[in-house]
C-alpha cells in the first residue's frame, strides 16, 4: 500500500507547470470565446498558436471544448499521469489529423512545443487515477467511442453527401475523426443546413464523450476497502507503544485509513473525502522520526492525488510542518489534567464540588459499568435510552473522526461511567478511551437524561476519583473547539472569537468551554495545517462531511 516513489519537489515542476497553465488558458480562451466571439483576425491568432482548434460555429462545442481543456491543464498541475497520457495523444493527434493541409508553422510550434516539453518532463507526472474509474472507462469509453465513430462514420455519409470535398470512405473517416478530436473538418465542408446539423452532432457527441473520459481517469485515488486485518494490527502495535496524545486511540476506528512509514515505527492515521487526506493529529512513533515521516506521507499524497491536511496538531512540530509548505491556524484548545496533585479541594474547585454534591443530595450513585463481566441488560437498555434521547434533543447527529458514536460493543469492551438515579434508572453515563500506554484516559461520550443540574459534573468527578484510586497518570477532557485561552493576535484568531461567542446555539462552543473550564486544566493548542489557503473552503467542507456521517446535506436537514 506504501511503496512511495521518489517525488520532485515541487519547484522542479516549473515547465511542466507552464504546459498545464497553457492548457488551461487554451480552455479558458475556449469559454471566453463562447461568451464574446472575437474578431476575425483575433480567431486566426489564436487558431494558429494553440493546438486545439476553435469551433466558432457552435457556443455549445465552444463550451464543451473548453472545460475539456480546463479539465487537462488542471490534471497536468496535479500532476497525473492520466493527464500526461491524455494531452500528450491529442497533440500528437491533432497535427496528424492535418496531414495533407499546407505546412502551418505557427500551428506546428503551438503542438510541438508541449509535446517537447511533455517527454522531457514526463518524470514529474506521477500522480495516480482511481483504478476503479479506469476500469470504467475501458468498460464504457471504449464501446462508446466505437458507438460514436460509427454514428459520426453513417451521419457524415449520408447527410455529407453535398459537402464539398473527399467524399472517399478513407476522407469519410477522417472528416469524422477530425469532427470528433478537432471540433470541426476540413477534409469535407458542409455545404446544407442537414450536413452542418450532422457534423455538429458527430462533434458534440465526441466533445461530450471526451469530456466523461476526462472525469473519469483525473480522478483521485479512493480507498474503497478498509484496512486489513494486519494493518490494524501494525496500526493497534505503534499506537500502544508510542502513543501519547488523548486522541491517538480514534486512529483505530472503522473510518480510519493508514500510512505506514519505511521504518515500520510510525503511522498517519488519516480519513479521506474527494481528494483530500485529512489526518488525526500528528503522526504516531518516534520522535526522532518525524520529518521522514512526513515526507514520505506527502510523496504519497502527491502520488495518490491528494491535498494532505493536518488536523488537531499539537504545537510541538508547527516549526517542522512549515518547512514543508504549511501554514497553520489554531483551532481550539485541548484539555489535560495531571492527577498526581489534582485535589479538586479549595475555594476554586467550590462550584465543581457543588454541582456533583447535588446529584449525590438527590439519591444518584455512580456506577461503573464493567468493561470485563457479565452483560447487565437493564444497564445497557438504560445507556440505550439516555444515548437516544440525548441525540434526539440535538437533532439526532451522531459524530465520526475524532468523536465516537454510541455502540454497546465498545462499551462491553471497555466499560463506562454511569450515574443511577434514586430507582435504579441510568440518568447519565461517559465513555473513556486509554492512551498513554493505558496511564492516561480521554473523555469521549458524555450523555445525560436527567433534569438534575451537574449530573455530568458528578459522573466526571466520580470518574477522576476512580482513576486517580487507579493509579492512572493523567486524564483529558478532549478538546473545546474553537476556544482560545490566549488573546487574539490576528484576523484569523478575531474570526475565530467571533464565531466562538456568537455561533454558541449551533453548536455549543463556548458552553462546552465553560463545562471544561470548571476543571482547570493545563490548556494546549491545537492547530490546523494546510498548504493553500484559497483551498481552506474546501478543506471546512471535507471536514464537516468526514466528521458527520451523510455529510453536509444530513446536517442541513438537521
Amino acid at each position: 500500500m506504501n511503496a512511495v516513489k521518489p517525488v520532485s519537489p515541487r519547484p522542479t515542476f516549473f515547465w511542466a507547470g507552464l504546459v498545464a497553465v497553457f492548457i488551461g488558458l487554451s480552455g479558458l480562451v475556449q469559454l471566453t470565446t463562447a461568451l464574446v466571439p472575437p474578431s476575425q483576425w483575433v480567431e486566426d491568432q489564436l487558431e494558429n498558436w494553440t493546438p486545439f482548434h476553435i469551433a466558432l460555429e457552435s457556443q455549445a462545442l465552444l463550451v464543451l471544448a473548453g472545460c475539456a481543456q480546463l479539465a487537462l491543464g488542471r490534471g497536468l498541475w496535479r500532476r497525473k499521469r492520466a493527464a500526461w497520457w491524455a494531452t500528450l495523444i491529442v497533440v500528437m493527434v491533432a497535427p496528424l489529423l492535418h496531414v495533407g493541409k499546407d505546412f502551418d508553422w505557427p500551428m506546428a510550434i503551438g503542438s510541438l512545443l508541449p509535446l517537447g516539453v511533455l517527454l522531457w518532463q514526463r518524470r514529474q507526472f506521477v500522480a495516480q487515477s482511481d483504478r476503479g474509474s479506469l476500469r470504467w472507462v475501458w468498460i464504457i469509453g471504449l464501446p462508446a467511442l466505437v458507438a460514436v465513430v460509427t454514428f459520426g462514420f453513417l451521419a457524415v455519409r449520408h447527410f455529407g453527401v453535398s459537402a464539398e470535398g473527399n467524399h472517399t470512405l478513407a476522407g469519410t473517416l477522417q472528416s469524422v475523426l477530425e469532427l470528433i478530436f478537432l471540433q470541426s473538418t476540413d477534409t469535407l465542408r458542409a455545404t446544407t443546413q442537414q450536413a452542418q446539423a450532422a457534423f455538429f452532432a458527430v462533434s458534440f457527441a465526441g466533445a461530450a464523450l471526451g469530456l466523461m473520459v476526462l472525469g473519469l481517469i483525473l480522478r483521485p485515488v479512493f480507498l474503497e476497502h478498509p484496512p486489513t486485518p494486519i494493518e490494524l494490527q501494525r496500526a493497534r502495535r505503534i499506537v500502544d507503544e508510542y502513543g501519547d496524545n488523548p486522541f491517538d486511540e480514534f486512529a483505530l476506528a472503522s473510518d480510519k485509513r493508514y500510512f505506514f512509514a519505511s521504518t515500520n515505527r510510525s503511522v498517519v492515521a488519516f480519513a479521506l473525502w474527494r481528494n483530500y487526506a485529512l489526518t488525526l493529529s500528528d503522526p504516531i512513533g518516534p520522535a526522532d522520526e518525524r520529518a521522514r515521516v512526513v515526507t514520505e506521507f506527502l510523496a504519497y499524497c502527491e502520488q495518490q492525488d491528494w491535498e494532505p491536511v493536518l488536523y488537531q496538531v499539537g504545537p510541538d512540530h508547527l516549526e517542522l510542518y512549515a518547512q514543508f509548505g504549511f501554514k497553520y491556524r489554531k483551532i481550539g484548545e485541548q484539555t489535560r489534567i495531571p492527577l498526581a496533585n489534582y485535589p479538586m479541594a479549595g475555594p476554586k474547585f467550590q462550584k465543581l464540588r457543588a454541582s456533583s454534591y447535588r446529584a449525590g443530595r438527590e439519591g444518584h450513585t455512580f456506577f461503573w459499568y464493567p468493561g470485563i463481566g457479565p452483560v447487565d441488560e437493564k444497564i445497557e437498555a438504560g445507556l440505550r435510552h439516555v444515548s437516544d434521547a440525548w441525540l434526539k434533543a440535538k437533532d439526532g447527529r451522531e459524530m465520526a473522526f475524532d468523536m465516537s458514536s454510541f455502540d454497546i460493543q465498545e462499551i462491553r469492551l471497555r466499560g463506562a461511567a454511569v450515574a443511577l438515579d434514586a430507582n435504579g434508572n441510568v440518568a447519565a453515563f461517559a465513555t473513556w478511551l486509554p492512551y498513554r500506554q493505558g496511564r492516561g484516559r480521554c473523555l469521549d461520550l458524555m450523555r445525560y437524561d436527567s433534569p438534575v443540574h451537574g449530573i455530568m459534573d458528578f459522573v466526571i468527578v466520580e470518574s477522576i476519583r476512580a482513576f486517580r484510586d487507579k493509579g492512572l497518570d493523567e486524564i483529558s477532557l478532549a478538546n473545546a473547539p474553537l476556544a482560545n485561552t490566549a488573546e487574539p493576535e490576528n484576523t484569523h484568531d478575531r474570526a475565530m472569537r467571533y464565531i466562538y461567542q456568537n455561533f454558541n446555539r449551533l453548536y455549543g462552543y463556548r458552553t462546552l468551554f465553560e463545562f471544561k473550564k470548571k476543571y482547570f486544566p493545563v490548556w494546549r493548542g491545537s492547530y490546523l495545517a494546510y498548504r493553500n489557503t484559497a483551498k481552506l473552503p474546501w478543506i471546512g467542507y471535507a471536514m464537516v462531511n468526514i466528521h458527520i456521517p451523510g455529510g453536509v446535506w444530513k446536517l442541513l436537514r438537521s
